[in-house]
C-alpha cells in the first residue's frame, strides 16, 4: 500500500481490462494520481468510468481494442492527461471518505424514515 502511489504515478496509462471487478477501485487509485485510465463494457466499470470523458472503455477480452486504446493515449499525451484530469476531479467530488461518510449518513437517514 505504502508504494501505489509511487507505481501508479510512474505509469503513463492505466489499463485494467477486467470484467469481474465489483465497483473499480484501482481505476480512482490511478485518478488520484491524474492518470488516464482503460477499462471495460463490463460488470461496475462503466459505473465508475464515464467513457470518453475521464477514461476509455472497451471490449471484456477484445486485445485488438484494448491495444487501440492504450495507443491512442500514448500517442496523444494531452488527451491522456485531460482525461486523468477529469477522473481526479471526479475522485476529489466523489471518492474522499469526508464525502463517503456523508453519502452513508445520509443513505441510513432516509432509512431511518
Amino acid at each position: 500500500n505504502e508504494e501505489k502511489p509511487w507505481l501508479y504515478a510512474a505509469l503513463d496509462v492505466f489499463a485494467y481490462p477486467s470484467g469481474f471487478e465489483s465497483f473499480g477501485i484501482a481505476y480512482l487509485e490511478a485518478w488520484a494520481v491524474r492518470k488516464a485510465v482503460i477499462g471495460t463494457w463490463r460488470g461496475a466499470i462503466p459505473s465508475v468510468i464515464s467513457a470518453g470523458r475521464d477514461g476509455l472503455l472497451v471490449d471484456f477480452q477484445n486485445e485488438a481494442l484494448l491495444a487501440e486504446a492504450i495507443l491512442l493515449l500514448l500517442r496523444n499525451p494531452q488527451l491522456a492527461c485531460s482525461l486523468g484530469e477529469a477522473g481526479y476531479a471526479k475522485v476529489k467530488a466523489h471518492y474522499t471518505w469526508p464525502e463517503i461518510a456523508r453519502r452513508f449518513r445520509e443513505t441510513y437517514q432516509e432509512a431511518l424514515k
